[in-house]
């Protein structure tokens, strides 16, 4: 094959590539992104979750009545509560 075929070759593959190369940057970042919003990495933060007696995430003091048993996920374990 003579030598400006192969450039031509060489620089066709980099034209395909380089928006795939773009592309994938992209992607990582927001895989990143979303690792850090993940539930377990807020829980690694500091932060706590709790769910009422059917699982469910609360999210107002409205959503589970006083006496009303419930959990609370923590870095390590779920703590047992009553509201």
């Amino acid at each position: 094959m003579n030598r400006s075929l192969e450039h031509s070759i060489e620089r066709l593959d980099q034209a395909a590539l380089s928006p795939l190369r773009l592309r994938e940057g992209e992607l990582r970042g927001a895989v990143a992104r979303l690792h850090v919003l993940s539930p377990p990495s807020v829980i690694a933060r500091g932060y706590a979750v709790m769910e009422d007696r059917h699982g469910e995430v609360v999210r107002s003091v409205h959503q589970v009545p006083r006496g009303e048993h419930a959990r609370v996920r923590v870095t390590d374990w779920w703590l047992g509560v009553e509201v």
